[in-house]
């Protein structure tokens, strides 16, 4: 199945000659998880990236829709 995933901050570095505006197209399995997804772009899930579809955060464990647009943050700490 496919989805567009979109990349902020950092992330977009993990994927050559990404373009923000347009996102990517991913090929992946029914079933997917979120932290298989992750793992499939290569973002280290310790890195604390926050992942939102149709208007909701994800959580780890949670299957990818087909045709879902999924957009994956850089969780930024501070004080």
């Amino acid at each position: 199945m496919e989805v567009k995933v979109k990349l902020y901050g950092t992330l977009r570095s993990n994927v050559p000659d990404y373009k923000p505006s347009q996102g990517i197209v991913v090929e992946i399995p029914t079933g997917t998880t979120v932290r298989e997804l992750l793992d499939h772009l290569e973002i280290p899930g310790l890195r604390g990236a926050v992942v939102i579809a149709d208007g909701h955060v994800l959580k780890i464990e949670d299957q990818i829709l087909d045709g879902l647009c999924v957009n994956i943050f850089q969780s930024i700490q501070g004080g």
